[in-house]
């Protein structure tokens, strides 16, 4: 029977894979290796370097569904079998544009359910109960140095591209008289998601429907961008200004309901000060 320090729980198929990419920190000549778990659904175990160099046990897990009912199911036979010193769970998740990047971590410093309470005629009485991350592991986070930690790692460089910066390549390829941005040999890495992208410049009138032109809309607005930036992109990179690589720790709301509403009015509601991310 195997015996592990950590168990990491995913959600969903796309966490699981993902969360078995991780290659940083890993023990020498170590693979992630995977079998059935307790409950049928799949495990992938891998040591790590930890505390001192000791070896730390990890295994991933990945429920069957989201929410607290299909997590329960499926940690309380991994706890069971293989008696963790710690559980966690990792994935993606919703970030407030202005605050988060995508690509940024976020840590939750205290976790509350957002749908618990009672439910009344004049709306939802909320009772939130928060979960307080230790506050040593809270010091810890907040004075790592990622970019010493990570700077050589794979995943550190190949951070995804935001749509809005996409977008502004394309519009720049066109402002510099590029016939077709698809065809540049930049566009691969500068737009991954050519087609989502030039869909939304097309949705937005930036660029003539169903064309590479751009409008007069699009030339107002990849103008006063490159003028707010000496006429050059930003630097994208994890060491750039502009986007560089974020560990949030702070409040997070999780729930049964998957909510989409303005975060002002879901935090009076909730009664909180601080806002979550």
């Amino acid at each position: 029977m195997r015996q592990v320090h950590v168990v990491v729980l995913t959600a969903i198929a796309l966490e699981y894979r993902a969360a078995k990419q991780v290659d940083a920190g890993a023990w020498e000549g170590s693979q992630w290796e995977e079998e059935s778990g307790p409950n049928g659904l799949p495990v992938a175990f891998r040591t790590f370097r930890g505390k001192g160099g000791k070896p730390l046990r990890v295994v991933v897990a990945q429920a069957a569904g989201m929410a607290g009912v299909a997590t329960v199911n499926a940690l309380l036979p991994l706890v069971e079998r293989y008696k963790p010193r710690c559980v966690a769970m990792c994935g993606v998740c919703a970030g407030r544009p202005g605050k988060t990047q995508l690509g940024d971590v976020i840590a939750p410093d205290r976790l509350f359910f957002h749908d618990m309470g009672k439910r009344e005629p004049g709306g939802v009485k909320l009772d939130l109960q928060t979960y307080n991350l230790r506050d040593d592991w809270k010091v810890a986070i907040e004075h790592l140095d990622f970019a010493a930690r990570f700077q050589n790692e794979e995943w550190w460089e190949k951070r995804p591209v935001p749509y809005e910066w996409q977008e502004n390549w394309v519009l720049t390829m066109l402002h510099q008289g590029v016939e077709d941005p698809s065809s540049h040999p930049e566009c691969e890495e500068r737009c991954p998601q050519w087609e989502q992208v030039i869909e939304s410049l097309w949705k937005s009138g930036h660029v003539q429907h169903g064309m590479r032109i751009l409008t007069e809309e699009g030339r107002k607005k990849i103008g006063a961008v490159l003028i707010k930036h000496r006429n050059r992109l930003p630097d994208l990179s994890p060491a750039g200004t502009v986007l560089p690589f974020n560990v949030h720790v702070a409040p997070m709301g999780s729930g049964n309901q998957v909510i989409e509403e303005r975060i002002e009015e879901f935090m009076r509601l909730a009664g909180l000060h601080q806002q979550p991310d």
